[in-house]
């Protein structure tokens, strides 16, 4: 993560007058590697965490990354018919890392999210 102060307009546009922050994700290695967590809570909570490293050659490697979470919401709404507080997220990446001369570096990453559930927050 990086924090940029000040102006940034001329590298993120004109909006970005009060500075920026800049979220980077784990890039693929060179070894096979990965990690899986599982989280349980109350109101039926199931977190599904993971991501694995697969190198395809000295010069590829491939990141594939995953996270699905699912709650029943603490309060029902009769009127809207709606689990209040309820979380229904899924969230998958890949980065492809190509490396096929020493000063030449490519990284291609695809993500798709999807974010569900009621908050809390909207009552009438």
């Amino acid at each position: 993560m990086q924090v940029l102060k000040g102006p940034q307009g001329t590298l993120f546009g004109r909006n970005a007058t009060g500075g920026a922050v800049l979220y980077t994700t784990t890039q693929p290695g060179t070894e096979l590697e990965g990690y899986f967590n599982y989280t349980a809570g109350n109101f039926n909570e199931q977190k599904l965490e993971g991501a694995v490293t697969i190198p395809l050659a000295e010069w590829a490697s491939v990141r594939l990354a995953a996270e699905d979470e699912h709650r029943d919401g603490y309060e029902h709404n009769i009127y809207l018919n709606v689990d209040e507080g309820s979380i229904d997220n899924r969230n998958f990446r890949g980065t492809l890392l190509l490396t096929p001369l020493d000063a030449l570096q490519n990284t291609t990453t695809i993500q798709y999210g999807r974010q569900g559930g009621d908050s809390g927050a909207t009552k009438l």
